[in-house]
């Protein structure tokens, strides 16, 4: 069945609608992470050391914890993907208000920069990511080149209401499903491994085969926070472990060769 005129006009205007809001943080952060990481030069060296020396594949630095409150007791599940895919925005979360997911009051836009080490296969887009090379060495001594993808992304927060596991299990599985590259029905501009996790509260929700428990190591900073999440490993202090919940294609990153148990 065709869609009515009118309804594929308010379609539009609630695509512009959430896209005005990803334009809003791109404008004001811009695409460059070395941009936005500038007074955090502490943070990153700290994240450097830990890509160097196999203890992670990458780490996130926010300006304000509350553009991904992971140790937040809220139910709560957090989206991101490259800030300069406004359009990409609009369409995903329009696309879940039509289908009656989400209502406009449960989203929320934050920003975070990432550094990961590359993966083979990864779609690479030199308008949204920087590339370059670290230097990291092995456990046997030897060291490595590896390339690293550096970024700005936009953070989407969803806020599931209280106590209502079909509307949570609803937002997860639409963003695993249509948020993935290849996959029938995929929102343009997704991601080959989509980056979704979830607040530990959630744990009894979420099916643990598509949405494993994994670890956000949290170093604060005044206002800002660098992020490294591990399957299992707990930094000691003065890092901050937090339990949280992550889909199953970013875990299967986190335990890559990349990183040692």
């Amino acid at each position: 069945m065709r869609e009515a005129p009118e309804s594929a006009g308010m379609f539009a205007e609630r695509v512009q609608f959430y896209q005005d809001q990803a334009d809003q943080l791109l404008k004001r952060y811009g695409r460059e992470f070395t941009s936005f990481v500038t007074g955090k030069e502490n943070l990153v060296n700290i994240g450097d050391t830990y890509l160097r020396t196999y203890a992670a594949t990458g780490y996130n630095i926010l300006h304000r914890r509350m553009d991904m409150p992971l140790a937040s007791k809220a139910p709560l599940i957090f989206y991101g993907n490259y800030i300069g895919l406004t359009h990409h925005f609009g369409l995903l979360l329009a696309t879940m208000e039509q289908d009656d997911i989400i209502t406009r009051d449960q989203v929320r836009f934050g920003v975070r920069s990432a550094k990961v080490l590359w993966k083979p296969g990864w779609r690479y887009n030199p308008a949204l990511v920087q590339r370059g090379v670290i230097q990291r060495i092995s456990p046997q001594g030897e060291t490595l080149e590896h390339e690293v993808l550096q970024s700005v992304e936009t953070v989407v927060t969803f806020s599931p209401r209280t106590n209502d596991a079909d509307q949570t299990i609803a937002i997860a599985r639409f963003l695993k499903q249509r948020a993935k590259y290849g996959t029938p029905g995929a929102i343009e501009d997704s991601n080959v491994d989509p980056d979704i996790r979830a607040t530990a509260v959630l744990r009894d929700v979420l099916p643990v085969s598509e949405f494993p428990n994994a670890i956000a190591n949290i170093h604060t900073i005044g206002q800002s926070q660098m992020i490294v999440l591990r399957k299992e490993t707990s930094f000691p202090r003065p890092w901050r472990a937090e339990p949280i919940e992550a889909n199953e294609e970013l875990i299967g990153y986190l335990i890559g060769e990349g990183v040692l148990p």
